[in-house]
């Protein structure tokens, strides 16, 4: 977050090719990626929840 702050607008706009996703601005290549993490966060949230359920209880 401390490398993003300070970008200026016009940065947020310039444009890039991010391979296998294509032409990107800086604010949408952001975008993508924090996506990408949640997506990430939720498997592991998934993971965790089939874990505990698997988990053998005591009586």
């Amino acid at each position: 977050m401390e490398l993003l702050e300070p970008l200026s607008d016009a940065q947020l706009v310039r444009v890039g090719s991010f391979e296998g996703y294509g032409p990107v601005t800086v604010r949408g290549l952001i975008h993508y990626l924090c996506s990408h993490d949640q997506q990430h966060l939720a498997g592991l949230l998934w993971l965790m929840g089939k874990a505990e359920a698997a988990r053998p209880r005591s009586a």
